[in-house]
């Protein structure tokens, strides 16, 4: 038997041939799937299965002396400089929410990932995330365009990855702007402790999806932009 299926809306839901159920997506507030049931008419998941992206961004770095901490702390670089691609979608239904749906190829791997604000200022744990890996960009996005999301932007940028610890540092470049340095940890306590370890201060740190970052530098709106590449 073939795996099965299931798409509403909100969202998506896996049916593993075990009969195990892995969700993703969005669906009414405060809504929960019956147990060991699969029902189409009910909304697949909400927010209590998605993680808080504890998240800072620093955009006034010296890249290399940033590398030059962490290798000193015992910072590992876990990537070199990749080109990252990206296309994101969104329904009528998670817009209403304030969600988006991101596909990326991160070069050694490919994510399908869900995101949500839950406020209308940004700070450092106001994204909700789900995410899972899939094995084919294109495919992956002939599958969600056959379920009726629409693919609104893509776009490109370069990521250098380092690890310290728990947490996970992005030196990364977009199109435009200088680079910068974003720290996302399990909790803003990890985040801030990693800060300020590389002599950065979380009071002036940014946060929040790329677009504010270039509507702050540049006054540039890239929401209503299609495509963003290097070229």
């Amino acid at each position: 038997m073939m795996p099965y299926l299931a798409i509403r809306a909100a969202g998506l839901m896996l049916m593993s041939t075990s009969g195990g159920l892995l969700r993703l997506g969005v669906g009414r507030r405060g809504a929960k799937l019956p147990p060991d049931s699969l029902d189409h008419c009910q909304p697949t998941v909400g927010e209590e299965f998605m993680d808080i992206e504890f998240e800072a961004r620093f955009l006034s770095i010296e890249s290399e002396a940033i590398r030059d901490k962490l290798a000193a702390q015992g910072g590992v670089r876990v990537m070199p400089r990749t080109l990252m691609r990206r296309i994101v979608f969104k329904n009528d239904d998670i817009a209403e929410r304030g969600g988006w749906l991101r596909l990326r190829d991160e070069g050694r791997r490919i994510t399908m990932t869900y995101k949500q604000t839950t406020s209308d200022t940004s700070a450092i744990d106001t994204t909700l995330e789900a995410e899972i890996q899939v094995n084919d960009f294109h495919a992956a996005k002939s599958l969600l365009e056959a379920m009726g999301f629409e693919a609104l932007r893509y776009q490109e940028n370069y990521r250098e990855e380092w690890k310290l610890g728990e947490v996970t540092l992005d030196l990364d470049t977009w199109p435009g702007l200088s680079t910068f340095l974003e720290i996302e940890g399990p909790g803003e306590g990890a985040v801030r402790a990693t800060a300020e370890a590389l002599g950065l201060d979380l009071a002036h740190a940014s946060y929040g999806s790329v677009d504010e970052v270039y509507l702050a530098v540049l006054d540039r709106d890239i929401l209503s932009e299609e495509t963003l590449t290097f070229a």
